[in-house]
């Protein structure tokens, strides 16, 4: 019998793609009796504090009403599918925060959606700062 894992975590974002990345975190987790934890990672935009007047606020707020989507969604898609998810947010540098939450909960898996952003070349992609990083398989989905 091969490896079964135990737990799977996804990183959402709200983009197409970490919405992929979630399902097939979803059809994993239930495929191998697995438990999910899905995890959003408020990050300050550096470009947006200190420069626009209440724009970090705003930013804040977005960010709280994204999670809160994310977190219904991940209910919703738990009650379907018999799979045990929970969610957590985080605030600070997305890599930072996801390697933390798997060391902390034991993941077997972290899937990421791949970067669309152009800026990702300059910076480095999650999924490439998660691979460098860490001690965890990567999946990474279009």
């Amino acid at each position: 019998m091969g490896f079964q894992r135990r737990t799977i975590l996804a990183a959402v974002d709200g983009s197409p793609s970490s919405y992929r990345a979630g399902a097939l975190a979803v059809h994993m987790a239930r495929v191998e009796s697995a438990s999910l934890i899905g995890v959003f990672v408020h990050a300050p935009s550096t470009l947006l504090v200190g420069t626009v007047p209440g724009a970090d606020v705003a930013a804040y707020k977005a960010n709280a009403d994204l999670a809160d989507e994310l977190r219904t969604l991940a209910s919703v898609r738990a009650q379907f599918t018999d799979v045990r998810v929970q969610f957590m947010e985080r605030r600070g540098d997305p890599c930072t925060e996801i390697l933390s939450v798997a060391a902390q909960q034991a993941a077997d898996l972290i899937v990421v959606g791949a970067s669309a952003s152009p800026l990702h070349r300059v910076a480095g992609s999650l999924a490439a700062r998660l691979i460098r990083n860490g001690r965890w398989p990567v999946t990474v989905v279009p």
